[in-house]
């Protein structure tokens, strides 16, 4: 009887968030993880067929946490000003899985800028802005992508830690 798996495929993906947050991607690979689990590597392919799978996995376990951060930003009373400064508080708060996702070349974009057009938040933020200040959507498109640049200029400090700002200084 082959033995019992002791580690669930979250814990495995949440353990190459782990090594991502203090390594880097660089630190992903099964040895690590299995370390981590006080495991061997082995038991990881028991839910991945390769590192490659696993890797994917733990790139969509990224995706969703940053989504979990603007999905709360478009909650808020002003939803446009939310998601923007919730994607300024994953890059304070998680500045390696910042980047990870955004500031990594694969080939192409892990996840496009929540702001940039086509992005994995792009029609629920737009939609927000649409609504909030009673905007047609080409002046919407326009006020968003202008802002988008500054907003992501504003992240990218706080995830190289610069503290030229504070989160309130950022805010208004």
């Amino acid at each position: 009887m082959p033995p019992k798996i002791k580690y669930t495929k979250e814990q495995i993906i949440k353990a190459g968030l782990e090594i991502i947050r203090t390594e880097g991607e660089e630190g992903i690979s099964a040895r690590a993880i299995g370390k981590i689990l006080g495991s061997s590597s082995q038991p990881l392919f028991s839910y991945f067929e390769n590192m490659e799978e696993l890797k994917k996995g733990v790139l969509n376990a990224a995706k969703e946490l940053y989504g979990e951060y603007v999905s709360a930003g478009l909650l808020e009373e002003a939803p446009f000003k939310g998601a923007g400064m919730k994607h300024i508080k994953f890059a304070k708060d998680e500045p390696e899985l910042f980047v990870y996702l955004f500031m990594t070349d694969r080939g192409e974009k892990a996840v496009p800028h929540f702001l940039f057009r086509n992005g994995i938040n792009y029609e629920n933020v737009l939609s927000a802005l649409e609504k909030s200040w009673g905007l047609e959507k080409e002046k919407a498109e326009r006020i968003y992508n202008h802002i988008s640049v500054y907003t992501h200029g504003l992240a990218i400090l706080f995830a190289q830690k610069t503290n030229i700002y504070t989160l309130k200084e950022a805010e208004e």
